[in-house]
């Protein structure tokens, strides 16, 4: 069983409702391989960027964002990790599953196109791993880095 909201949620009626495909309007279920969804927004250069996020299974996220705790990822250093096919099919997958920002329960990676700019502050490709510089001293204190 598997808890949403509270409630306990038994595999057999999770399974069933993925299987119906109903639209919630948000992604609540596990993915189909039972593990849950992770949010990545999308920030490109361009000046009709929308900020968008969109939904990964678990095991997407890991292919997009191979190393431990990293949350930031440049779309130019795709091409630079193994798998490249399974890498080019998540990413046709994800682009499937856009989630209203309200509708979004955190956002778990940040995927910067055209921005290679970012890289001097964010050299580990962790969010609180980012320069000491480019954050406020609440958020120095947040991420460990005073």
């Amino acid at each position: 069983m598997i808890g949403y909201f509270g409630y306990e949620v038994p595999q057999a009626i999770l399974a069933r409702l993925i299987d119906l495909e109903l639209d919630f309007g948000i992604e609540c279920f596990a993915g189909a391989a039972g593990g849950g969804m992770k949010n990545i927004q999308v920030i490109d250069g361009a000046l009709n960027c929308t900020f968008s996020i969109f939904q990964a299974t678990e095991e997407e996220f890991a292919l997009l964002f191979p190393e431990p705790r990293q949350d930031i990822q440049y779309a130019e250093d795709l091409a630079l990790l193994l798998r490249q096919e399974e890498v080019g099919a998540a990413l046709g997958r994800i682009w499937e599953r856009p989630i209203r920002k309200q509708d979004a329960l955190g956002i778990h990676g940040t995927l910067f196109y055209g921005l290679d700019r970012y890289k001097t502050y964010y050299r580990a490709k962790r969010e609180d791993a980012v320069d000491p510089s480019a954050v406020n001293q609440a958020q120095r204190r947040l991420f460990g880095i005073d």
